[in-house]
């Protein structure tokens, strides 16, 4: 099941993973001190889903949404985009990649899925010269004698081959011996294409998409394709068939360009959860601050709703054990990073406590001393200081910080209900006996 919820994760939203799997061992280690002192692994369990809740709830009171003005949301995007990017292979080139990213995207107006965003990959050049293509490239290329550029034309899609329906029989074979026999049998070969093609010919449906052909027997049932445009294209040595204007709407090709297979495919990885963390947010458009100021968000408003259930001790420590969890991973930011930790998160709480005590006087009447952080200052790790979130534009998804949480805390608490471990017995070990 950790595994399911991995896959789900990925399949989502291609991106935290990582996090999920962070969080998970903190809350593991969490739990070993929490068994240790006796306490149930039902009230462990509730006191996490508490915990679970009130992180999710204060992340989205300090969500911002601003799809309403357009040229704020698809700023907001390319810097999601960045931060998705600044742990992957396009760290330096995250600026260009994060536009690219962002209009393939944007282009999609609102569609239900990612299928009409293509990626390929042409090896030569660099990274740079990667660019978006309007249209769909197929790795193909017209005969010498079909016309290098098509309008208007109707397209039969087929997955079979136009010479002869080759039917499987296990233990055939075919001898033919004389000459005249083996010409006969190439005449037969090339009647079968021609009534192919008459075929193709005689069916003129005028629609707006296609079906899959799969026997050129039920042509007269099949709906052709439309296209605007066929034509060929050559990027770097590779040879396309370019598709523009097709009958499903606008559709987009991601050409990649880079000196290795190598670099190309773990571009394409990256691009790839980039692509669906921006998609994601464009269906759900609030925003939260990275660089570990959400988790330490999180962990301060858990940490006050421990301290209001104190009648319940043992349930208040399994949410603080909770808030502990989150607060651990801006350290493994900073040791990530190769930084003093240790200086780092002291910096950083006298920070938030300068500012807890210049705010409270204007904040006096509010319970919660949490909205603090509304200032959000957390670590730069570029620079090894403390600073704001809001003014770097280091924001993450709001959908995807929230499920990092809930996920996180399903993946602990599956190991925390196993009730027993069935060992295999060990199998003898054979002696070795080539010196005896």
């Amino acid at each position: 099941k950790f595994c399911f919820l991995i896959k789900i994760q990925y399949d989502e939203f291609g991106d935290g993973i990582t996090s999920i799997i962070v969080l998970a061992i903190e809350l593991l280690r969490e739990m070993k001190n929490l068994l240790a002192q006796k306490i149930d692994p039902q009230t462990i369990s509730t006191g996490w889903d508490k915990a679970t809740s009130e992180a999710c709830t204060i992340l989205a009171d300090f969500a911002k949404n601003n799809s309403s003005n357009l040229e704020q949301f698809k700023r907001d995007l390319i810097n999601i985009a960045r931060t998705t990017l600044c742990s992957k292979i396009l760290q330096e080139n995250k600026d260009r990649f994060s536009k690219l990213c962002v209009d393939a995207v944007l282009k999609l107006h609102n569609k239900n899925d990612l299928q009409d965003i293509q990626i390929i990959k042409c090896l030569g050049n660099n990274l740079n010269d990667s660019h978006i293509e309007h249209g769909f490239l197929l790795k193909e290329h017209n005969d010498i004698n079909i016309p290098k550029r098509i309008e208007n034309a109707d397209v039969l899609i087929a997955n079979i081959l136009m010479n002869i329906d080759k039917k499987s029989v296990s233990d055939s074979s075919v001898s033919v011996n004389p000459i005249p026999e083996e010409t006969k049998l190439e005449s037969v070969e090339k009647k079968l294409m021609k009534d192919n093609v008459e075929k193709i010919l005689q069916h003129n449906s005028q629609i707006l998409d296609g079906n899959i052909l799969s026997t050129f027997d039920t042509l007269n049932k099949v709906r052709l394709g439309k296209c605007n445009l066929i034509e060929d294209v050559i990027i770097g040595e590779d040879k396309f068939m370019k598709f523009s204007g097709v009958a499903q709407g606008e559709v987009y090709t991601i050409v990649l360009r880079g000196a290795t297979q190598e670099i190309l495919d773990k571009v394409e990885r990256s691009i790839h959860n980039t692509l669906h963390v921006l998609f994601q947010t464009v269906k759900e458009p609030r925003i939260c601050y990275g660089g570990g100021a959400s988790e330490m968000l999180m962990a301060t408003a858990v940490s006050q709703l421990a301290e209001k259930t104190l009648e319940k001790k043992e349930e208040s420590l399994a949410i603080e054990s909770f808030a502990r969890a989150l607060r651990q991973l801006p350290k493994i930011i900073a040791d990530n990073a190769n930084y003093d930790s240790t200086e780092l998160i002291t910096n950083l709480y006298a920070a938030h406590t300068s500012k807890k005590n210049n705010i409270w006087s204007r904040y006096k009447d509010l319970i919660l001393v949490f909205l603090i952080f509304f200032f959000f200052s957390f670590i730069d790790i570029e620079k090894n200081i403390i600073a704001d979130m809001d003014q770097l534009g280091l924001l993450e998804s709001f959908h995807l910080k929230r499920q990092v949480i809930i996920r996180a805390g399903e993946a602990a608490k599956m190991v925390l209900h196993i009730n027993n471990i069935i060992r295999a017995p060990s199998s003898p070990r054979q002696r070795d006996r080539r010196h005896h």
